[in-house]
């Protein structure tokens, strides 16, 4: 009789307690949702060309999907293709762990970009044109290669003393950061540049 009172005592105590913290969690999340209505979506094709687009944050990934497809032309249309980030993670259609989440709750909001693959490789190298559509291409806006910064060298004391040499784990992730400029021509930076393509989308 007393462990039947105790649990009704704890039930009427805690349930209260746990609705007001599951609304105050739906009204956190709403609030947050609020300051992101809209989405700003990059498609990154192999050979660094963009497509743009700002989506409802309230829209889903095959929203995303679509308006890649309607931008290829009649003879890519019928080719797969797979939108993900890196290091690997996919964003198919088909995921029942994609595909009924909304665009803010992939956490693509306010803004990502998401990399493009081809289930056919020969459209996968980077000297292969997008097969989009003439329109679409005409839009083009020549992104700037990123400007070449000096990397600091550091020299790393071991007992008092400074080691001079090739540099530090640290000065090898530190070049990686330098824009693709870096040793290029500048033929080859004209060649390297991104491409963006601006569609309009939600306002």
């Amino acid at each position: 009789m007393y462990a039947t009172s105790q649990r009704r005592l704890h039930a009427m105590t805690e349930g209260p307690l746990l609705t007001a913290k599951l609304r105050n969690e739906d009204e956190k999340r709403r609030k947050q949702r609020e300051r992101f209505p809209r989405t700003t979506i990059r498609i990154r094709f192999p050979d660094r060309t963009m497509l743009e687009r700002t989506f409802s944050s309230e829209e889903k990934i095959r929203s995303v999907y679509k308006f890649v497809r309607d931008c290829l032309t009649e003879e890519a249309k019928p080719i797969k293709f797979i939108l993900y980030q890196p290091p690997r993670q996919e964003y198919k259609v088909s995921d029942p762990e994609v595909r009924d989440k909304t665009l803010y709750d992939l956490h693509f909001s306010p803004s990502s970009v998401l990399l493009l693959t081809f289930t056919d490789d020969s459209l996968n190298r980077d000297e292969v044109p997008p097969p989009l559509l003439s329109e679409i291409l005409a839009l083009a806006q020549d992104l700037p290669v990123p400007t070449e910064e000096p990397v600091p060298e550091v020299k790393p004391k071991v007992g008092g003393r400074t080691l001079g040499g090739g540099g530090s784990v640290g000065d090898e992730k530190a070049d990686a950061k330098v824009g693709d400029g870096k040793g290029m021509s500048a033929q080859e930076k004209k060649e390297k540049l991104s491409r963006l393509l601006k569609l309009g989308g939600k306002k």
